[in-house]
């Protein structure tokens, strides 16, 4: 991602009524606060441009396809957010399995305790908050080696824990 193109979306935001604010960290490359909250633009682990929510995402593409999305008027979350903030505050800021923290560069991911493949649904009920690397690894097993995993995930944490 070219500096040079950041600026000029910088420069966009800020023409939508965004205010660009200071970075926390080496991976962000822009961070926009707007009505509706702050969202990020980042380097994600590939070099490629990952996005801190789907408002920054949208914007960026209205960026791309030169229109205007005005910052100045709070945006609709969408329903995935909505979703992760339910269980955010039901099951806290870690993932399901492995209890490590969220962050910018360990987002959360959906995770389908009974999967679709099997029968489950998208209710809040069948889901949890895991992190990318865990959420690939369970894939679509069953419910019951789902927790077997978890178990084992959080037994070696504890025994790293304890060496340490």
């Amino acid at each position: 991602m070219s500096e040079a193109k950041i600026k000029r979306f910088i420069g966009w935001a800020e023409g939508q009524g965004g205010e660009s604010v200071p970075l926390t960290n080496e991976y962000e490359i822009a961070r926009i606060k707007h009505k509706g909250g702050t969202f990020v633009l980042y380097v994600n682990k590939k070099g490629g441009l990952s996005f801190s929510d789907s408002a920054a995402r949208r914007a960026w593409a209205a960026f791309l396809e030169g229109k205007a999305w005005p910052m100045n008027v709070r945006h609709k979350r969408s329903k995935t957010e909505a979703k992760v903030a339910r269980l955010r505050e039901r099951d806290g800021d870690a993932c399901f399995f492995c209890g490590d923290p969220f962050s910018l560069q360990n987002p959360p991911t959906l995770e389908h305790l009974l999967s679709i493949v099997h029968g489950g649904s998208n209710v809040i009920a069948n889901l949890a908050l895991a992190c990318e690397p865990c959420n690939q690894e369970v894939g679509s097993m069953d419910v019951a080696d789902k927790i077997k995993f978890r178990d084992q995930k959080r037994r070696s944490h504890d025994q790293l824990d304890r060496t340490a």
